[in-house]
C-alpha cells in the first residue's frame, strides 16, 4: 500500500527526531480538550509523547500513564527558577522506556525556559495559541516584567513560531521581537470526533450552547439582556469556572440559564449536536476580538449547528458561514433568525464543509512539512568538516548575544604532543564563541557546573578506547556529562582500537555528535544507526594546517637543504594491520636504496630515533623531501581479540612476520573498515616548503599526485623517475609554493577553516543561554597562545599531577599574570606551592619578584612567611636580592626586619649593594641596624 505524504514525512522526520516533548502549563486530566490535546494526540501515533506538568512540591518527576498509546503525562519539579527542572527533565528522558536523546520541544509554557533553552533538541516550536503581550490581556508582559524577561529568552530560543492568529502572530514579531521563522495555523476541531452521528435539526428546538472556561471575557451584561428578553430559549454553559463574579451568580440563578458543569468529551459532543446553536459571547478586548480564535467555533459547526459570535477579526473571513452580533439587541434578532432561515439544508451543507476543511488531521500535516523543512534546514552533511565547501556561511559575524558557551575536556599531559596542542588551541585561537579549557582526567574532581554551557567538547586527547587510568575521563566528569542537559560532542580519533569501549562510553555519556575520522559512506560500518539512531557523526581529520609553527623556524631554501630525503617513522604493532606496516616500510625500503646509491638522507623508523619539539621542525626543513603514507588503520580490533590473537603468537615465537601473521589471522579483519586518511605531517611538511614522496592513495582528497606530492608506487617500481625529481630544484621548488599555495595559504583545510565550520555547525543547533558564568581566569600555558582558560577549582588537580607539569604551570602562570596568581593561588593554596620541588619553588618567588615587587612585598612576605623560609638557602637570597635590586626603597621599609632569615654572606651583600645604590637612604636608615650584618 502507498504511503500518504504524511506518512513519508513522518518517516523523514523520525530521522532527526525520537520524542516530542510538550511544555505545558496544563492539568491533562481536567481541562478541556485543547489545542495541545489535538496536536499531541496526533503527535502520539508517531512517536512518544512527553506531556510535561510541573505540579510537584519537591524536587523530583512522576510518570503518569493515562491509558493512551505513546502518551505519558510527566510530573515535575514546580520551581521554575531552578536549574533542577531542567535537570530531571533531563533525567526522566534518559529513565524513559527507551531514552530520549533527540526529542522535539513544543512549548506552551515560558516558565520553563531553562528546560526549553538548555536541553539539546534539534528543533523548538513555541505554539502561541494565547497573546500575552496585549495591554488587556488578563496575563500580559506589559503587567509581569518577569514574564516578559522569560519569553524574551524563550523567543531567542524558538527555531519555529506557530501562532493561531494573524494578530497573535504581529504582536509576537512586533511586541515580542521575534525574528525567526514563523506560521500560522488557525485552530480547528476535530471533525471526525465531532460529527459522529450529526444530523440536520428542524427549528422547532430553542437551546443556546457555550462551552469552555468561564470567566470576565464573557459579556455578563449581554447575556443577561439576551435570556431575560428570550424566556423561552434555554441557555446551557459547560466548562470551568475561573472566577466566582457576582456577575456569573446572576446569570445562572435566571429560571433559563443552566450550568451543566465540566463534561467529557462524549458528553459535550452530545449536548453540542442536541443544541439549536453555539454561541461564543466574548467582551470587546483587542486580546479577543483581534487576536484570538476560539477552538469552540469550529467544533460547534462540526456538531452540525449554527454559530452567533461577537466580532473576532480571525473569523471574519467566513462572514457567510458565522453570524456576527455586536450588541444586545443584534443577538436577539440572530438568536430569533434561526427560527425561519437559519436551519435550512444548504446552510446546514456549508457548515459541515467548512469544518472539515478546518480538521486538525490537515493543520497537522501543515505542521510536519513546516518542521520537517526547518529540521532539513539545520542538518549540517556529514562530511562538512573535509569538503570544499561552494558557500561560505560559516564565515559569518556571529553577534555578542549568540556567542555559545563551549567547555573542552581534555587531558592535561597531552599538550607535550605538538599536534595535540595545536589542535586544542586552534578552539581558542578561531571560535567565535566563548572557549573554557577544563583537564578531566585520571582522579580529577569535578567541581564545574556543566549547565552554565552550552555546549560540552570531550576531545580526543581523552583516549574513549580505554576504560579506566591514565588518558581516560575522570569518573566524577563523566557521571556530569551523562547528566548534562546541553549538546554534547565527543571527538575521537583511533577508533580501530577496542572500539567497542568508545562506543559503551558514547552511550553512557548521553553524546549528541561525534566528530569521527572514519569516511562518510564506511561509518554505518562502525556505528550503526539502530545503535546510535539519534546520535549525529561528522567526518573530520586527525588534523588542519596551521597558519604559523609554533616555534621559530629558519625554512632554508630548497638549493642550500643537504639532505635530499628526511624522515622519521615507527614500526606499529601486527595488529593495526598493513596500513600500519607501511610506516616503517616505505622508510626501511628508502633507506636502503639511498645508501645503495649513495644518495645524502637522514631515514630512520626506530622510535627511539624519533625527534620531537622545535628540533622535529627543523629535521623537517633540512631536506628537500619527506616520505609519508596514509594514516589511520583500516584493521578494526572492536573487542580487542585481535590484539590478544597477535600477542600469543609472538609469545609462542617471537620471530613471527607479518606476513605469517596476516595469512594466520589478519587477512580475515584487515579492510572491512576503508579508513586511509592525510596525517597532520603532510601539512607540516607543506608548510615547510619540503616536498613529499608518497606512497599512491586518496590523502582524504585534500592533495593529488604530482600536482602537490610525488606519487610513489608501492611496489617501487617508479623509484628512478622519483629520484630524478630531487635533482630538479625548479621542479621541486614549483611543487612546494603550489602545495603552499593551494593547501595552506587558501585555508581550505585549516584550523581556521575548521573551527569557523563548527561555529556555523553549533550556532545552527544550539542556543545560547545568556546565562551567568562561573568566574574565571585566562593563562598563558608555556607558549602556549593566545591564554587557554583554567577554572580555579581545578588548581587542586595540577597540584596532584606530576611535579614537572604543576612547577611549569604555577611558573607560567606567575610570571604571566602575578595579581592573579597572588589573590587566586598564594592567598588561598599557599600551603600547598610547599609540595612543589625546590626549583619550582625558587623560580615562582623570583619570577613573581621580577614582574610585580610592590605586590610581593605587600602581599606575600608580610601574609605568608612559612613559604619563603620554605625555600632553600639559594631562593631566598636570589629572591629578597632580585627584589633589592628592582625597588630598594620598598625592600627597605618592607623587608628589613626579615634580614636574618638570610644568610650571612646574603645579609652582607644585599646591603653592601644597597649603600651603593642609594647611599643616602642607607645612612638614614640601614645604618643602625649594621650591628646585624
Amino acid at each position: 500500500m502507498e504511503k500518504s505524504r504524511l506518512e513519508l514525512n513522518i518517516e523523514s522526520l523520525s530521522q532527526h527526531i525520537d520524542a516530542v516533548v510538550m511544555l505545558t502549563w496544563s492539568d491533562w486530566n481536567n481541562e478541556l480538550r485543547s489545542n495541545r490535546y489535538h496536536y499531541a494526540m496526533r503527535f502520539a501515533k508517531f512517536f512518544p509523547v512527553i506531556f510535561v506538568q510541573p505540579d510537584l512540591n519537591e524536587g523530583s518527576y512522576q510518570f503518569e500513564e493515562v491509558g493512551i498509546d505513546n502518551f505519558v503525562i510527566l510530573h515535575i519539579y514546580g520551581a521554575y527558577d531552578d536549574n533542577q527542572q531542567a535537570q530531571l527533565l533531563n533525567g526522566a528522558l534518559n529513565s524513559y522506556k527507551i531514552p530520549i536523546k533527540a526529542p522535539l520541544f513544543w512549548a506552551y509554557n515560558v516558565y520553563l525556559a531553562n528546560c526549553f533553552i538548555k536541553m539539546h533538541s534539534p528543533l523548538r516550536v513555541y505554539h502561541a495559541t494565547e497573546d500575552y503581550f496585549s495591554e488587556d490581556s488578563y496575563v500580559n508582559c506589559n503587567n509581569d516584567k518577569d514574564l516578559y524577561a522569560r519569553f524574551a529568552k524563550v523567543l531567542a530560543a524558538t527555531d519555529l513560531l506557530i501562532s493561531v492568529s494573524e494578530g497573535v502572530e504581529e504582536n509576537y514579531l512586533s511586541k515580542g521581537n521575534y525574528d525567526g521563522d514563523h506560521l500560522i495555523i488557525a485552530n480547528g476541531c476535530d471533525y471526525k470526533f465531532y460529527s459522529e452521528g450529526v444530523i440536520q435539526k428542524n427549528s422547532n428546538n430553542k437551546v443556546a450552547i457555550y462551552q469552555g472556561n468561564i470567566f470576565d471575557k464573557l459579556d455578563y451584561d449581554m447575556l443577561f439582556e439576551v435570556a431575560t428578553n428570550l424566556p423561552e430559549w434555554a441557555f446551557q454553559f459547560c466548562g470551568k469556572i475561573i472566577s466566582e463574579d457576582p456577575e456569573v451568580t446572576l446569570l445562572f440563578d435566571l429560571p433559563n440559564v443552566e450550568y451543566l458543569g465540566l463534561l467529557n468529551p462524549i458528553e459535550l459532543r452530545e449536548i453540542c449536536q442536541q443544541a439549536t446553536v453555539g454561541i461564543i459571547p466574548f467582551k470587546n478586548r483587542d486580546y479577543l476580538t483581534k487576536r484570538s480564535l476560539p477552538l469552540k467555533a469550529f467544533e460547534y459547526m462540526a456538531c452540525g449547528i449554527p454559530v452567533i459570535t461577537t466580532p473576532i477579526d480571525a473569523l471574519e473571513k467566513y462572514k457567510n458561514a458565522f453570524i456576527f452580533v455586536e450588541n444586545t439587541d443584534e443577538f436577539i434578532r440572530a438568536l430569533k433568525g434561526l427560527e425561519s432561515n437559519a436551519m435550512d439544508s444548504a446552510n446546514f451543507e456549508m457548515r459541515m464543509k467548512l469544518a472539515s476543511e478546518q480538521d486538525y488531521d490537515l493543520k497537522f500535516e501543515r505542521a510536519i512539512n513546516k518542521i520537517l523543512e526547518k529540521t532539513k534546514q539545520k542538518k549540517v552533511p556529514n562530511n562538512f568538516f573535509i569538503r570544499v565547501a561552494t558557500d561560505v556561511p560559516y564565515k559569518n559575524k556571529i553577534s555578542d548575544d549568540k556567542k555559545l558557551k563551549i567547555l573542552i575536556l581534555y587531558e592535561g599531559k597531552s599538550i607535550f604532543v605538538n599536534t595535540i596542542k595545536e589542535h586544542l588551541q586552534a578552539f581558542s585561537r578561531f571560535s567565535q564563541h566563548k572557549i573554557y579549557y577544563e583537564i578531566a582526567s585520571g582522579k580529577n574532581i569535578c567541581n564545574v557546573d556543566f549547565s552554565e554551557f552550552d555546549v560540552v567538547l570531550l576531545h580526543y586527547s581523552l583516549r574513549l578506547s580505554l576504560n579506566e587510568g591514565n588518558w581516560t575521563i575522570a569518573p566524577c566528569y563523566a557521571e556530569a556529562l551523562r547528566n548534562y542537559t546541553g549538546y554534547s560532542i565527543a571527538m575521537i580519533q583511533d577508533e580501530y582500537d577496542t572500539t567497542d569501549i568508545a562506543k559503551s562510553w558514547l552511550s553512557y555519556l548521553n553524546i549528541n555528535a561525534v566528530f569521527s575520522c572514519i569516511p562518510d559512506k564506511e561509518i554505518h560500518k562502525v556505528y550503526p544507526t539502530v545503535e546510535f539512531p539519534k546520535v549525529e557523526f561528522y567526518q573530520n581529520l586527525t588534523g588542519y594546517s596551521s597558519d604559523k609553527l609554533p616555534y621559530k623556524v629558519k625554512i632554508p631554501a630548497m638549493r642550500k637543504r643537504v639532505n635530499k630525503i628526511v624522515y622519521r617513522g615507527r614500526q606499529l604493532p601486527y595488529w593495526y594491520g598493513s596500513l600500519g606496516q607501511e610506516k616503517r616500510e616505505i622508510g626501511d625500503s628508502m633507506k636502503l636504496i639511498c645508501k645503495e646509491r649513495n644518495i645524502q638522507a637522514d631515514i630512520e623508523t626506530d622510535d627511539s630515533k624519533r625527534i620531537h619539539g622545535k628540533k622535529w621542525y627543523e629535521f623537517l626543513a633540512s631536506g628537500r623531501a619527506t616520505l609519508g603514507t596514509e594514516s589511520g588503520a583500516n584493521l578494526f580490533d572492536f573487542d580487542g581479540s585481535v590484539k590478544d590473537g597477535i600477542t600469543k603468537m609472538l609469545e609462542q615465537d617471537p620471530n613471527t612476520s607479518y606476513s605469517e601473521a596476516n595469512e594466520s589471522l589478519l587477512k580475515n579483519y584487515d579492510g572491512f573498515v576503508k579508513m586511509n586518511q592525510i596525517s597532520p605531517k603532510i601539512f607540516e611538511a607543506i608548510f615547510l616548503r619540503t616536498a613529499l614522496i608518497l606512497y599512491e592513495g586518496d590523502y582524504s582528497g585534500v592533495i593529488k599526485p604530482d600536482v602537490h606530492y610525488i606519487s610513489l608506487k608501492k611496489n617501487f617500481s617508479n623509484i628512478n623517475e622519483v629520484l630524478e625529481k630531487l635533482d630538479d630544484i625548479k621542479f621541486l621548488k614549483n611543487l612546494t609554493d603550489r602545495a603552499y599555495n593551494e593547501i595552506i595559504a587558501q585555508e581550505t583545510f585549516s584550523y581556521r577553516d575548521y573551527v569557523s565550520k563548527l561555529d556555523y555547525m553549533l550556532s545552527n543547533k544550539v542556543v545560547a543561554t545568556g546565562n551567568f558564568m562561573p568566574e574565571i581566569r585566562r593563562l598563558r600555558y608555556f607558549s602556549l597562545t593566545p591564554k587557554l582558560v583554567w577554572f580555579f577549582s581545578t588548581l587542586d588537580s595540577i597540584i596532584a599531577s606530576s611535579f614537572f607539569i604543576k612547577t611549569r604551570v604555577l611558573i607560567s602562570f606567575a610570571r604571566n599574570e602575578p595579581r592573579s596568581f597572588f589573590n587566586r593561588v598564594l592567598e588561598i593554596t599557599h600551603h600547598k606551592i610547599a609540595s612543589l620541588p625546590i626549583v619550582g619553588r625558587v623560580y615562582i618567588l623570583l619570577a613573581f619578584a621580577c614582574r610585580n615587587p610592590r605586590l610581593l612585598i605587600r602581599k606575600i612576605f608580610s601574609g605568608i612567611d612559612n613559604f619563603i623560609l620554605s625555600l632553600p638557602v639559594l631562593g631566598r637570597f636570589y629572591g629578597l636580592l632580585s627584589l633589592f635590586v628592582r625597588h630598594p626603597r620598598l625592600f627597605y621599609w618592607k623587608l628589613n626586619k626579615k634580614l636574618s632569615s638570610i644568610p650571612f654572606f646574603g645579609r652582607a651583600y644585599v646591603l653592601f649593594s644597597f649603600g651603593l645604590r642609594h647611599p643616602v637612604l642607607f645612612t638614614r636608615k640601614v645604618v643602625t641596624k649594621i650591628k646585624s650584618v
